[in-house]
């Protein structure tokens, strides 16, 4: 049975959001060892409780640290984007970690209206 990860980076109480990252990785990282298929990170703006606004970042540094786990965003909000700098950041991951690299596209313009009107 295929088994993965969908990560959205959550902000336990009194922890910093650098600790919430780091928790994201070492989650990739023990899913990879035990041999899960995939790793999905979410993309999440303006929300106090998850700290995944950039999971091309952070999955950038999660490539360094895995071998074979998939890797993917789910979803790369396109309204925040450009399209061509998405298509670009994610040709750039899939350069560096081959064909482990994923994307996933979402329309939806998520978070608070301050921060969709902030583009």
């Amino acid at each position: 049975m295929k088994l993965s990860i969908l990560d959205q980076a959550p902000v336990s109480a009194n922890m910093s959001v650098s600790e919430a990252l780091h928790n994201s990785v070492k989650l990739a990282v023990l899913g990879d060892e035990l041999g899960y298929t995939r790793f999905w990170l979410a993309e999440h703006h303006g929300m106090a409780g998850l700290s995944s606004s950039a999971p091309e970042v952070t999955l950038g540094g999660i490539g360094m640290l895995t071998e074979n786990i998939r890797l993917g965003s789910g979803a790369t909000l396109l309204p925040y984007y450009k399209p061509y700098k998405v298509a670009e950041v994610f040709n750039t991951l899939a350069t560096l970690y081959g064909d482990r690299i994923d994307i996933g596209i979402g329309r939806a313009p998520g978070g608070e209206q301050s921060i969709r009107s902030a583009q």
